[in-house]
Parts: structure tokens; C-alpha cells; sequence
């Protein structure tokens, strides 16, 4: 099986299309590179990367292979991001989404309350519609969402943050039915109570 070590290095072959480079982005010498290159090419037994005096070009499996192992680094990287995070959550990376009318009201004031309480908290805000963010939050995209509810949320873990009670001011409409209540609320479909 291919080693993540010999993943990278054929990765960083297929960024710079030249070996001194790879060697640099991956901190080792040319002839620790190339040899991870030929390792890896006779574990899959298939040439990946075509050699000349004058150039390298990545076989058209080679480049196959180097997007997937692409994909397989970040999700390695993502594997000792997430252990960290379970080491001292408040540190590191948290993907926050919210929806637009969410976000610009809630967000501005308590971020800096975030840094000040978390400082080696790095968040990153998105700001998406609510079925986006949900599917962000299930593919792993985002950490963390902030929604309104009711919502379908599926599997997911809410937690209520606060009721928006809405208000009505009846003071101009004193003489009205409804001024005369002291609390009602709207019926299902939106309308005001009979009695109004």
C-alpha cells in the first residue's frame, strides 16, 4: 500500500512538473524524493511520472492518481485536525455558517466576546441559505450552523440560542378589539384571533 509520505511527494511532482521543487516543498533532497517516486511506482507496479533531460509530465494515470491523492492528504490532514480539536476544542478551526438574516445581527457583537474568550480560536464565517448549511454541516464543511427553527434538520443536534418573540405596538389603535387584550398571538394560518 502507498505510503501518505510517497503520496505527497508524487503530489508535489504534479504541482511543480520539476523534482528540485517537489524536494523543497516536501523539506528532503532530490535523490530522497526520486526514490519515494520509484517506490511507489514499483508498489503499483505503473510508471506514473515520464522523465526526460528537459522535462517531467505525469503519465495520464499519474495524473489520476495525484488528484486522488490530493483528496486522500486533505482528508488525512483533516483526521489529525479534528484529534487536536478533541484535545482542546477551543483551538484551531471552527467553520461557522449562518443565514443571512442571522448572521449580520448576531455575529458582530459577539465574535470579539469569542476572540477575547478564545484566543487560539480561529473562525472562519460562511453565510449560506439553510438547506446549504445544513448540507455543509453533514458533509463536514462547516463545524458549527446558526439557523432559525422550525426547519428540518434531520439527525442534527439543535439547540434553541433564544425565541424572537415578535411584538405588536397597538397604541395608534386604541379603540381596536385587540387593544384591549392584554397578550394574543396569531392563529396557524398567520391571521389575526376572531375577536379581533
Amino acid at each position: 500500500m502507498p505510503t501518505l509520505r510517497q503520496l505527497r511527494f508524487l503530489t508535489a511532482v504534479a504541482e511543480t512538473l520539476n523534482f528540485s521543487r517537489a524536494a523543497d516543498l516536501c523539506f528532503v533532497t532530490q535523490p530522497t524524493l526520486s526514490a519515494g517516486i520509484k517506490e511507489l511506482e514499483d508498489r503499483l507496479g505503473v510508471p506514473l511520472i515520464e522523465r526526460t533531460r528537459r522535462s517531467v509530465m505525469l503519465t495520464p494515470l499519474g495524473e489520476e492518481i495525484a488528484d486522488r491523492a490530493r483528496r486522500l492528504l486533505l482528508d488525512a490532514a483533516e483526521i489529525e485536525t479534528l484529534a487536536r480539536a478533541h484535545q482542546n476544542p477551543f483551538k484551531g478551526d471552527l467553520k461557522l455558517g449562518s443565514i443571512p438574516t442571522i448572521g449580520p445581527y448576531l455575529l458582530p457583537p459577539a465574535l470579539p466576546a469569542i476572540r477575547d474568550a478564545f484566543p487560539e480560536l480561529r473562525v472562519y464565517l460562511r453565510e449560506e441559505m439553510t438547506e446549504s448549511l445544513i448540507e455543509g454541516l453533514n458533509a463536514g464543511r462547516l463545524d458549527l450552523i446558526l439557523i432559525a427553527l422550525p426547519f428540518e434538520t434531520g439527525a442534527l443536534e439543535t439547540l434553541p440560542l433564544f425565541v424572537d418573540g415578535y411584538q405588536l405596538d397597538l397604541s395608534r389603535f386604541r379603540a381596536a378589539p385587540c387593544a384591549r387584550l392584554s397578550h394574543f398571538s396569531f392563529e396557524s394560518d398567520g391571521a389575526f384571533p376572531a375577536e379581533c
